[in-house]
């Protein structure tokens, strides 16, 4: 992985290392914070000129685009140089503070909300905590069946969730960690910086919110067509926390996630068809693979 800074959205992953080799896990944070509030503040115009009823004309590279709107939520596109795979960012009013709706999302179980082709996420790891600063490493597990071929892909990434200035940010980017390597019959999903989630007061609110979601990654071996139309829906994530932080809750045939919280800290939830470990492949099992 490189070792140089960053500026912009790019298709890399790019990890900062102290003098002594080992990753700076408070510069990867402080980047991938400042990537995704960038971000937000340049899908700011799009949204003028779409509120505006202006035309967004001929799409250009590293300029953000309206795509859509659904369930009251407006996704916008963006198109990066070299790659036929767009980023795509939704934008939605939260019924609920700020605090409530980063707590929420903050918590390891709550992407269960949102994606029911995840089946399994772990806490690999806990840089820090404090009261307004966490920084952790994340994995999560998803199977998804199409015209009966069972797919499995996974996703390792380094995760700072901080309260700063008014605003929850939830940044994202893939990392690598030895307990949990890639293995051949999974695809791992790539991350990239200013993925994530910001949160911020509503025209001023402090019982609602508004919510910003980007997702900036790679499936890996999908077609670009079928990759931006799943990377498109990503976004939509926001109107199911919605219905979950407004006691709407969505319905779900899926078992229940058990959740076990470790002596150091660290918590595992799982569909209840998992089984104890203490490493990835373990926590995965050989009947996934």
């Amino acid at each position: 992985m490189a070792t140089r800074a960053a500026s912009g959205l790019s298709q890399e992953i790019i990890i900062p290392h102290d003098q002594h080799g080992n990753v700076d896990w408070d510069a990867l944070g402080r980047m991938s914070v400042e990537h995704i509030l960038h971000e937000v503040t340049k899908v700011e115009v799009a949204e003028r000129r779409h509120q505006n009823g202006e035309t967004d004309g001929v799409e250009t590279e590293n300029d953000w685009r309206y795509a859509y709107e659904k369930h009251n939520i407006v996704v916008f596109s963006k198109k990066l140089r070299g790659s036929p795979i767009k980023c795509f960012l939704g934008r939605g009013v939260v019924d609920a503070p700020v605090r409530a709706v980063g707590d929420f999302t903050g918590e390891l179980q709550s992407t269960f909300t949102w994606d029911n082709t995840l089946v399994g996420v772990r806490c690999v790891k806990v840089i820090q905590k404090s009261t307004n600063c966490a920084d952790y490493i994340w994995y999560q597990l998803y199977e998804s069946t199409n015209c009966l071929i069972k797919t499995r892909r996974d996703n390792l990434f380094f995760v700072r969730c901080i309260y700063a200035d008014g605003k929850y940010v939830q940044s994202a980017i893939s990392v690598e960690h030895p307990d949990c390597p890639t293995l051949p019959a999974i695809k791992r999903i790539r991350v990239y910086s200013g993925s994530g989630w910001v949160m911020e007061p509503y025209l001023g609110s402090d019982k609602k919110t508004l919510v910003t979601y980007l997702a900036h990654l790679d499936p890996i071996e999908l077609p670009a067509i079928i990759s931006n139309r799943l990377i498109g829906r990503h976004p939509l994530a926001i109107h199911y926390l919605r219905l979950h932080l407004t006691h709407r809750p969505v319905v779900s045939s899926r078992p229940a996630p058990s959740t076990t919280e470790h002596s150091n800290g660290e918590v595992e939830v799982k569909l209840q068809s998992f089984e104890e470990s203490s490493s990835c492949s373990e926590f995965i099992g050989d009947k996934y693979l």
